[in-house]
């Protein structure tokens, strides 16, 4: 099937966000309903995304100024710290197929790299239930539309006055359904079949394409940065808070992802996690 390329860009931010941005269930889900409210603000069509705790992913269809102002207007939707949430952010032209579909695997890959145990289809802060999956209509059975809840219940929940398509269906937990925003029909006739989409998926392709996002630093990474990245880590991929609560296979693990996902060398993943050097070396 050939497509036209409309104007299409990867939008991000740094990883290495001193912030975190996501906390607990409630921020994702305000960050969750945060997407639909900015896109239509803008007017651009969102084909994919992923909320990690301390970074976000967006593949978006519009010009280059509605791109810039969509994640500004997102950025500061989900100003969740007391110093704000000043990630840097990177907006890469998406200019064929190829690495579109190279792009949106990459973002939906996002969990998985940073060693959460979870497939993109499992990962519930991202679009990822929604390509060639059943389970984004099982989410719609017990959903309400959201014309059934008051304007200024709306409002209160989303934190604005734009007015949102009535046929919009919300859950349970008062999230927005991404099924209602998510251009995903665009996305699966790109791929075309389930299994050249799973073949996106089982590429890895993580360092080419954060080196195309000019937000993978070549500069050593202070205590400080790195520390606030680990600590998302240890909650994201085992639900604690501090990392004296891991076990030591459990830090080892931390430790792999720290190193593969930001390159520290093992003597500071060492003096930040605790653990000793020669049993990481030994396990790399």
């Amino acid at each position: 099937m050939e497509f036209e390329m409309k104007e299409t860009y990867h939008v991000c931010t740094d990883g290495l966000s001193r912030n975190i941005i996501f906390h607990n269930d409630t921020d994702y889900i305000n960050g969750m309903n945060a997407i639909p409210v900015c896109a239509l603000a803008y007017s651009v069509d969102v084909l994919c995304f992923c909320l990690m705790s301390n970074h976000v992913h967006f593949i978006v269809r519009g010009n280059y100024e509605k791109a810039l102002s969509f994640i500004k207007l997102y950025k500061k939707r989900v100003n969740l710290g007391p110093s704000g949430y000043n990630a840097a952010v990177s907006l890469k032209r998406i200019d064929s197929c190829q690495y579109l579909m190279t792009a949106i695997a990459y973002v939906l890959r996002n969990p998985l790299a940073a060693g959460i145990r979870v497939t993109p289809s499992g990962y519930p802060w991202s679009s990822g239930n929604l390509y060639f999956s059943h389970t984004k209509d099982a989410a719609t059975l017990h959903a309400r539309r959201i014309s059934q809840l008051k304007n200024c219940n709306v409002r209160t929940l989303l934190k604005t006055r734009l007015r949102l398509p009535e046929d919009y269906l919300i859950d349970e937990n008062d999230m927005i359904l991404p099924i209602n925003y998510v251009d995903f029909t665009f996305v699966e006739n790109l791929y075309g079949t389930p299994k050249r989409y799973l073949y996106y998926l089982s590429k890895n392709d993580d360092l080419e394409m954060e080196l195309t996002t000019d937000l993978l630093q070549k500069a050593k990474y202070s205590d400080n940065e790195l520390y606030n990245s680990i600590l998302a880590l240890c909650v994201s991929q085992f639900r604690k808070t501090n990392i004296s609560e891991l076990s030591v296979e459990e830090k080892l693990e931390l430790a792999k992802s720290v190193h593969k996902k930001y390159r520290a060398d093992s003597k500071q993943i060492s003096r930040l996690t605790g653990l000793d050097i020669v049993l990481f070396k030994n396990c790399l």
